[in-house]
């Protein structure tokens, strides 16, 4: 006999031992409408299975240009390498950086893999990424960190690290089917503008990845612009010698600089502003 016009069921509480719930209604204008309690006996419960580990991974936050924060570096004699391939353990150490927000990633992680040792330069942050779940689709015991990480290894890193989700005009590659290890992964990063595929329709997920491609899907990852307009070279430290001609540049000067903005921008100070409403 209760109205159902604006009512809401609201559940009360569950008992200690979990087999009932209490429900009641409420409405805007009655509040908890009177002898609408009811009691829910459960008989069967069902044993939920533990949570995939993917599903509350930590993400990268993002920034705004003229905030940035560098997060790869070059090689001595002033050069970047933005042809050269990119390792799973320098990869990893991107990842846990720009997770944890400092380039010095704590010790105390534990990792599964035999090939990754204490005594590895890259231990702490493959260790993080591990215990935190990025590896849930690996059934090994080994990672060979030092190998070339491929794109769709890459890609997978990236869609942990960020819970990209696939539109529903997701796109499609004819080497990416749907039973592909990192379909998921792959699908989610190319609908979301992550990263492309190639001309004639391919990801090549095996192909390895380079670090300028790198730092370009990262960029866009982080959510910021490299552009003519917004790196203005009289706000760059570093500056490689093997970049000045390569498609990259911008994005790997937005990569390995701090704090990179244009001419024109400004950064407000709010010292003194009273908030009134």
């Amino acid at each position: 006999g209760i109205d159902s016009r604006g009512a809401t069921m609201l559940l009360t509480k569950f008992s200690a031992d979990n087999k009932t719930l209490t429900c009641e209604y409420y409405t805007p204008f009655v509040g908890i409408v009177p002898d609408s309690k009811v009691t829910v006996s459960l008989d069967k419960i069902a044993t939920l299975a533990e949570p995939l580990t993917n599903d509350n991974l930590p993400q990268v936050k993002t920034q705004y240009n003229g905030a940035n924060k560098a997060y790869i570096l070059g090689y001595e004699g002033n050069i970047f390498k933005p042809n050269a391939n990119m390792t799973r353990a320098e990869a990893c150490t991107i990842f846990a950086r720009l997770i944890l927000g400092t380039n010095d990633i704590p010790s105390g992680y534990t990792t599964r893999f035999t090939d990754v040792k204490e005594s590895d330069w890259f231990y702490n942050a493959v260790a993080f990424l591990d215990e935190s779940g990025f590896f849930w689709r690996l059934d090994s015991t080994t990672y060979k960190p030092n190998g070339a990480i491929t794109r769709a290894e890459f890609v997978d890193l990236a869609n942990s690290a960020s819970t990209l989700i696939a539109g529903p005009d997701a796109v499609s590659f004819k080497d990416v089917p749907e039973d592909h290890f990192y379909y998921t992964s792959i699908i989610a990063a190319a609908s979301s503008g992550l990263v492309n595929g190639y001309e004639d329709a391919t990801f090549r997920p095996d192909n390895t990845i380079t670090r300028a491609e790198v730092v370009t899907v990262i960029n866009r990852l982080l959510g910021l612009t490299a552009s003519e307009k917004t790196v203005s070279m009289s706000h760059i430290e570093n500056t490689f010698k093997d970049i000045s001609t390569h498609w990259a540049r911008l994005n790997i000067l937005m990569a390995s600089n701090s704090n990179v903005h244009g001419d024109y921008y400004y950064e407000a100070s709010l010292d003194g502003v009273t908030e009134t409403s």
